[in-house]
């Protein structure tokens, strides 16, 4: 699913609504921005 957010601007979800990516379209060329999803197995070292 898509929304367009402002002129140049969508938010496309994926992954059932768990996951979203940002198209900004220019007049040449597109940005694709991949917020990123993950979580960490295990602990982080202290310090």
């Amino acid at each position: 699913m898509a929304w367009k957010l402002e002129e140049v601007t969508w938010c496309i979800s994926f992954m059932e609504g768990t996951e979203y990516i940002y198209l900004l379209e220019g007049e040449e060329s597109a940005l694709l921005t991949d917020t990123g999803y993950g979580f960490i197995c295990g602990s982080l070292p202290s310090g």
